[in-house]
């Protein structure tokens, strides 16, 4: 017998450490498997072959071309060799994998219905009018159907500027703003589109870092106030966020960009994927394999669109790699964070010396061999500051993992929300992505009865 071909329909890394052939491992002659970059393994779509609902065991269905034979195969089990004559086996796998997301509404653990919160084109979609159900663990939110889930960690705060100031003031026939809020629902929905990430967070600040204020009394301490026509829109936003199905993080006395990292860090560390959107540089020092940035698009250059910011983007951008971003950040300053830095050391000193003695302790302890030569003494004298700035510009890993309030989309409630804004355009785009019926135009207005014709007696 031989076989030919062996087609693979599910993701090559398997719970439990399995693995099936990768895109090069396909092609199979006298029944071992060959690499053939010819022959790839075909992947059925994003949301992959799933398993009966409810069943909880592996399964696989061997199909033997040319006779429709099938033949179920057990965990650990080999398929039984075809009939003399059959060259082709396409298998089948099954298999539950666990995947995190923030689709569960409230109430008990159970089959959740996972639709439109991505947009029109979610990963893992049913087919048109066949809601996708996924099996949903209360306790971290955790959905079984794939082992590596995508993650979108939003910095709601910079998305706000961004958006804010990317705008024109648009507002309510009553005056109330609404710039913010167009490009906020805007954004996500291309985000969504785009990335079709498994699950989105966003990661909002209530006041500053209690930690990093006690350390330097003026930390952020020059920044202006917030626009007030940007504080009106903050309320609105979070409400938006919850009606599309996207679960919000915030603590009082730590920073969001500290909540947003640790968040990212642990789920990296679980095999997952993240992608962080915002365009705080303080976000570099995480990138790595599974976590990159997606920075919005510049003010001064929209078309240039988002751009994914990876461990060689972060060398190319800095010149130093993330593990050094922190050093980086202490030796040049960080003016965002009235964070000052060594007066006259810009991004290429401060790369170059990272680069020559390795880390910021080393540039402090080789100050005298520093150049140029006149920076030698000031490093000396400042090197208490340096170290308190590297303290404030590392990011908090070690915080508790997070628990969002997991939510699942409103439809309704984000209609009518985009409507009593009178954002008619993102209401009718919030239609077409969740299958709503649009409204009945309002009845035509009828013309006034003309009078009845005057009679000779109402003439005198």
């Amino acid at each position: 017998m031989q076989c030919e071909h062996l087609r693979i329909r599910e993701p090559h890394h398997l719970a439990g450490g399995e693995r099936v052939p990768s895109r090069s491992e396909s092609h199979l002659v006298d029944g071992t498997v060959r690499t053939s970059a010819e022959q790839p393994a075909v992947r059925t779509g994003p949301g992959f072959e799933r398993p009966e609902q409810g069943s909880g065991r592996r399964s696989a269905q061997v199909r033997e071309h040319g006779t429709g034979h099938e033949s179920p195969v057990g965990a650990g089990s080999k398929a039984a060799e075809p009939p003399a004559g059959h060259v082709a086996v396409e298998v089948h796998l099954q298999l539950p994998r666990k995947r995190f997301g923030g689709v569960a509404g409230e109430g008990e653990a159970g089959e959740e219905q996972r639709a439109g919160q991505h947009g029109s084109s979610p990963r893992g979609a049913a087919p048109e009018g066949k809601p996708v159900q996924r099996r949903v663990d209360r306790a971290r939110g955790n959905v079984w159907g794939r082992g590596m889930a995508k993650w979108l960690l939003v910095d709601g705060f910079n998305l706000a500027y961004r958006c804010f100031h990317a705008l024109p003031e648009l507002t309510r026939a009553d005056g109330f703003p609404t710039g913010a809020l167009h490009g906020w629902v805007k954004s996500l929905w291309k985000l969504a589109d785009q990335e079709a990430p498994d699950s989105t967070l966003v990661f909002f600040d209530r006041g500053e870092s209690a930690e990093r204020v006690a350390l330097h009394a003026a930390y952020k301490a020059q920044r202006a106030p917030m626009p007030d026509a940007l504080r009106a829109q903050i309320d609105p936003i979070r409400e938006l966020t919850r009606a599309m199905g996207l679960a919000g993080i915030e603590e009082e006395g730590v920073e969001s960009d500290d909540l947003l990292a640790a968040e990212a860090v642990r789920l990296a560390a679980q095999g997952h994927e993240v992608v962080i959107v915002s365009s705080d540089k303080d976000f570099a020092q995480v990138v790595g394999p599974r976590i990159s940035i997606l920075l919005p698009p510049p003010s001064a250059a929209p078309k240039l669109g988002w751009r994914r910011l990876d461990a060689a983007g972060v060398v190319e951008k800095f010149g130093v790699p993330p593990e050094r971003i922190a050093d980086y950040l202490a030796l040049v300053g960080d003016t965002a964070d009235n964070i000052p830095g060594i007066e006259g050391v810009g991004p290429k000193t401060a790369a170059k010396w990272l680069a020559e003695y390795g880390s910021l302790d080393e540039v402090i302890a080789r100050a005298g061999d520093l150049r140029p030569e006149r920076f030698r003494p000031v490093v000396a004298g400042a090197a208490d500051r340096l170290r308190l700035n590297r303290r404030l510009t590392t990011l908090n890993l070690a915080l508790p993992p997070s628990e969002p309030a997991w939510r699942t989309p409103r439809p309704a409630e984000l209609v009518a929300m985009l409507e009593g804004y009178e954002m008619r355009t993102s209401a009718a785009e919030a239609r077409r992505r969740h299958g709503l019926e649009a409204p009945p135009p309002p009845p035509a207005p009828t013309a006034p009865a003309a009078p009845p014709a005057p009679t000779q007696g109402e003439l005198f």
